[in-house]
């Protein structure tokens, strides 16, 4: 069962990509443009979100318990 914590971080992650432009639609529109346009530009500003969110909100340390 997930932990508060690992809900927590999961829903401030999800809350922080909406936020800043890394929603599911953006990710499709960008994956859309680099694959068949061949222009990546969008896709490389959602990962570079999505990397930026991954140190703010870094994922809980499991413990065994």
């Amino acid at each position: 069962f997930p932990s508060h914590d690992n809900l927590r971080y999961r829903d401030e992650r999800a809350a922080a990509y909406n936020e800043r432009g890394a929603d599911i639609q953006s990710v499709v529109e960008a994956l859309r443009e680099s694959v068949m346009e061949n222009h990546p530009e969008k896709l490389q500003a959602i990962q570079d979100i999505i990397e930026q969110v991954k140190i703010e909100f870094p994922k809980p340390e499991v413990t065994s318990g």
